[in-house]
């Protein structure tokens, strides 16, 4: 049985992760477009 602070800390780390990912897709995007 996870702990609430268990499932705070993995939250946080999978909305990171999501965020560096959907940064960087971005960030691809527009290099692509610019060049």
């Amino acid at each position: 049985m996870e702990t609430k602070k268990e499932i705070n800390v993995y939250k946080i780390a999978k909305s990171f992760v999501v965020g560096f990912i959907i940064g960087f897709a971005l960030y691809k995007f527009v290099t692509i477009i610019l060049l």
